[in-house]
């Protein structure tokens, strides 16, 4: 096994990771949500929380559900030009548009990151009533898009090996 196929079973991994995480999110929003329903309709009392957690579970799922959408080739794709290209060229353009990608995530990645540490730094806690410490939430933002950005960058070398010949079996996967 060489590195190239190394770091595409460990991107798969964190893909794996990513939608089993994220969907376990889901399902705490869902049970959460219930919950604060029927607690208002049947007993008359509110978690005082179903609106705030929901939301932080809510980011948390998309933000770790762009790994694995992205490893399953489920994000948005132009293909009306593209797929009419001869197939050399579409590999160059999509390297291309996965190092514009890896940029951008490097970019979101830096600035949530920063937020975070000023939450952090400031000692910053929701209004609501549960003055949730906002890094606990926000930590799964620069999380996710520095994963998005490692997956970006895999799929970089793994299209240059195939433009290159150096690894002639691999198939693109984001």
């Amino acid at each position: 096994m060489n590195i190239i196929q190394a770091m595409d079973g460990f991107m798969e991994r964190l893909a794996q990771m990513g939608r089993l995480v994220s969907s376990g999110l889901l399902l705490l929003m869902a049970v959460l949500i219930n919950v604060e329903v029927l607690g208002r309709y049947f007993l008359g009392f509110s978690t005082l929380i179903a609106d705030e957690y929901s939301a932080y579970f809510f980011v948390g799922c998309t933000f770790l559900g762009f790994i694995y959408s992205f490893r399953q080739g489920h994000f948005l794709r132009v293909g009306l030009v593209v797929d009419r290209m001869k197939p050399r060229t579409q590999k160059i353009l999509h390297c291309w548009a996965a190092f514009l990608g890896f940029l951008l995530s490097v970019v979101v990645t830096y600035e949530v990151a920063m937020l975070t540490r000023m939450s952090i730094q400031f000692h910053s806690v929701s209004i609501h009533p549960s003055a949730t410490p906002l890094w606990i939430p926000q930590i799964i933002m620069p999380l996710g898009m520095g994963a998005l950005a490692l997956l970006f960058l895999n799929e970089v070398v793994q299209t240059l090996a195939i433009l290159f010949k150096k690894e002639g079996n691999l198939q693109i996967g984001g």
